[in-house]
């Protein structure tokens, strides 16, 4: 999506919340997440956190979300990788 198909829909989410209503969007953008200042949900097969996007957007959260990526996801219930 270009820059301007971007900023479009995030003036839709904007619009949306403003009358009260809840959006659920997924995101790769972390930058565009921050934009929206919302609460927010990381996942990466498993839920890694939760918070407002100030709380959970921070530098040493997101390099260890991306250092993630390179560990096998294991399930906190059965401590087995998840495929």
């Amino acid at each position: 999506m270009d820059e301007q198909g971007v900023r479009y829909l995030e003036s839709l989410i904007h619009e949306f919340v403003s009358q009260g209503k809840t959006v659920l969007a997924v995101h790769h953008d972390v930058t565009a997440v921050r934009r929206l200042e919302a609460q927010v949900h990381v996942v990466n097969r498993v839920l890694v956190d939760s918070g407002e996007h100030s709380q959970v957007l921070v530098p040493e959260k997101i390099e260890r979300l991306f250092n993630h990526y390179s560990q096998p996801a294991v399930s906190a219930s059965n401590q087995s990788e998840v495929a």
